[in-house]
Protein backbone atom coordinates (compact mmCIF):
# COMPACT_ATOMS: atom_id res chain seq x y z
CA UNK A 1 0.00 0.00 0.00
CA UNK A 2 1.26 3.48 -0.86
CA UNK A 3 2.15 5.58 2.16
CA UNK A 4 1.03 9.09 1.21
CA UNK A 5 2.87 10.64 4.16
CA UNK A 6 6.23 9.72 2.63
CA UNK A 7 5.74 10.86 -0.96
CA UNK A 8 8.88 12.78 -1.88
CA UNK A 9 6.99 15.41 -3.89
CA UNK A 10 4.99 16.34 -0.81
CA UNK A 11 7.94 15.98 1.61
CA UNK A 12 11.29 16.71 -0.07
CA UNK A 13 13.08 16.23 3.24
CA UNK A 14 12.86 12.47 2.60
CA UNK A 15 15.39 12.80 -0.25
CA UNK A 16 18.81 11.48 0.65
CA UNK A 17 21.83 13.83 0.72
CA UNK A 18 23.32 12.60 -2.55
CA UNK A 19 20.05 13.21 -4.40
CA UNK A 20 19.80 16.71 -2.91
CA UNK A 21 23.40 17.47 -3.90
CA UNK A 22 22.83 16.08 -7.39
CA UNK A 23 19.70 18.23 -7.84
CA UNK A 24 21.50 21.37 -6.64
CA UNK A 25 24.44 20.76 -8.99
CA UNK A 26 22.15 20.13 -11.97
CA UNK A 27 20.17 23.28 -11.16
CA UNK A 28 23.34 25.36 -10.84
CA UNK A 29 24.71 24.03 -14.15
CA UNK A 30 21.40 24.72 -15.89
CA UNK A 31 21.28 28.34 -14.70
CA UNK A 32 24.96 28.87 -15.54
CA UNK A 33 24.37 27.56 -19.06
CA UNK A 34 21.25 29.69 -19.46
CA UNK A 35 23.09 32.83 -18.35
CA UNK A 36 25.95 31.94 -20.70
CA UNK A 37 23.54 31.63 -23.63
CA UNK A 38 21.83 34.95 -22.85
CA UNK A 39 25.11 36.74 -22.10
CA UNK A 40 24.83 39.11 -25.09
CA UNK A 41 21.30 40.04 -24.05
CA UNK A 42 22.44 40.80 -20.50
CA UNK A 43 25.32 42.86 -21.90
CA UNK A 44 22.93 44.79 -24.17
CA UNK A 45 20.54 45.53 -21.28
CA UNK A 46 23.39 46.71 -19.05
CA UNK A 47 24.78 48.80 -21.88
CA UNK A 48 21.45 50.44 -22.76
CA UNK A 49 20.16 51.03 -19.24
CA UNK A 50 23.28 51.73 -17.21
CA UNK A 51 26.01 52.32 -19.84
CA UNK A 52 28.03 49.51 -18.28
CA UNK A 53 30.29 47.78 -20.80
CA UNK A 54 30.49 44.20 -19.55
CA UNK A 55 31.92 42.81 -22.77
CA UNK A 56 33.87 44.32 -25.58
CA UNK A 57 32.29 47.44 -27.05
CA UNK A 58 32.81 45.93 -30.50
CA UNK A 59 29.99 43.48 -29.85
CA UNK A 60 27.44 46.17 -30.68
CA UNK A 61 29.40 47.74 -33.48
CA UNK A 62 27.53 49.09 -36.51
CA UNK A 63 29.69 46.97 -38.84
CA UNK A 64 28.00 43.89 -37.41
CA UNK A 65 24.60 45.28 -38.36
CA UNK A 66 25.83 46.13 -41.86
CA UNK A 67 26.99 42.52 -42.28
CA UNK A 68 23.57 41.27 -41.17
CA UNK A 69 21.83 43.58 -43.66
CA UNK A 70 24.14 42.37 -46.45
CA UNK A 71 23.36 38.74 -45.53
CA UNK A 72 19.62 39.41 -45.55
CA UNK A 73 19.78 41.19 -48.92
CA UNK A 74 21.91 38.41 -50.43
CA UNK A 75 19.53 35.71 -49.19
CA UNK A 76 16.26 37.64 -49.49
CA UNK A 77 14.95 35.49 -52.34
CA UNK A 78 15.49 32.29 -50.33
CA UNK A 79 13.90 33.80 -47.22
CA UNK A 80 10.95 35.07 -49.28
CA UNK A 81 10.55 31.68 -51.04
CA UNK A 82 10.47 29.79 -47.73
CA UNK A 83 7.94 32.29 -46.36
CA UNK A 84 5.68 31.83 -49.41
CA UNK A 85 5.98 28.03 -49.20
CA UNK A 86 5.11 27.88 -45.47
CA UNK A 87 2.23 30.37 -45.72
CA UNK A 88 0.85 28.57 -48.80
CA UNK A 89 1.02 25.24 -47.02
CA UNK A 90 -0.77 26.67 -43.98
CA UNK A 91 -3.50 28.20 -46.17
CA UNK A 92 -3.89 24.95 -48.12
CA UNK A 93 -4.34 22.98 -44.88
CA UNK A 94 -6.78 25.57 -43.53
CA UNK A 95 -8.89 25.50 -46.70
CA UNK A 96 -8.74 21.72 -47.13
CA UNK A 97 -9.07 20.54 -43.54
CA UNK A 98 -10.19 23.64 -41.64
CA UNK A 99 -13.88 22.74 -41.33
CA UNK A 100 -13.41 19.07 -40.47
CA UNK A 101 -14.20 17.99 -36.95
CA UNK A 102 -12.65 14.55 -36.62
CA UNK A 103 -12.32 14.51 -32.88
CA UNK A 104 -15.12 12.69 -31.19
CA UNK A 105 -16.38 14.00 -27.86
CA UNK A 106 -15.46 11.96 -24.82
CA UNK A 107 -18.50 9.99 -23.72
CA UNK A 108 -19.76 10.77 -20.25
CA UNK A 109 -19.36 8.08 -17.63
CA UNK A 110 -22.46 7.44 -15.58
CA UNK A 111 -22.56 6.80 -11.86
CA UNK A 112 -23.78 3.28 -12.56
CA UNK A 113 -20.69 2.53 -14.67
CA UNK A 114 -18.37 3.88 -11.97
CA UNK A 115 -20.13 1.85 -9.28
CA UNK A 116 -20.00 -1.28 -11.42
CA UNK A 117 -16.31 -0.85 -12.20
CA UNK A 118 -15.27 -0.34 -8.58
CA UNK A 119 -17.87 -2.83 -7.31
CA UNK A 120 -19.48 -0.42 -4.88
CA UNK A 121 -23.08 0.46 -4.04
CA UNK A 122 -24.58 3.19 -6.24
CA UNK A 123 -26.22 4.85 -3.22
CA UNK A 124 -22.84 5.07 -1.46
CA UNK A 125 -21.27 6.59 -4.56
CA UNK A 126 -23.93 9.29 -4.78
CA UNK A 127 -23.53 10.02 -1.06
CA UNK A 128 -19.73 10.27 -1.48
CA UNK A 129 -20.06 12.67 -4.40
CA UNK A 130 -21.95 15.12 -2.19
CA UNK A 131 -19.58 14.79 0.78
CA UNK A 132 -16.89 17.35 1.48
CA UNK A 133 -14.30 15.00 2.94
CA UNK A 134 -13.98 11.23 2.66
CA UNK A 135 -11.07 8.96 3.51
CA UNK A 136 -10.90 5.69 1.57
CA UNK A 137 -9.04 2.48 2.24
CA UNK A 138 -8.07 1.26 -1.21
CA UNK A 139 -6.56 -2.09 -2.07
CA UNK A 140 -4.83 -3.00 -5.31
CA UNK A 141 -6.14 -5.99 -7.20
CA UNK A 142 -5.42 -7.65 -10.53
CA UNK A 143 -8.02 -5.44 -12.13
CA UNK A 144 -6.72 -2.18 -10.68
CA UNK A 145 -7.92 -0.71 -7.41
CA UNK A 146 -10.96 -1.41 -5.29
CA UNK A 147 -12.44 0.46 -2.36
CA UNK A 148 -12.64 -1.60 0.81
CA UNK A 149 -14.27 0.91 3.13
CA UNK A 150 -14.59 4.59 3.74
CA UNK A 151 -14.67 6.87 6.73
CA UNK A 152 -16.49 10.15 6.72
CA UNK A 153 -15.08 12.95 8.86
CA UNK A 154 -17.59 14.32 11.33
Amino acid sequence: MLNTDKIIIENPEFLNKTAKARDKIITFLFWAFLIYIFRPLFALILWLLFEIHVFSEDVFNMDVYEEIVKFLIKNSFTIFAFGVIFISWALYNKITYGNLHRRKPIPEVTDEEIAEYFKINIADLKKWKNSRYIKFDIEETDRGISIKEYKKRN
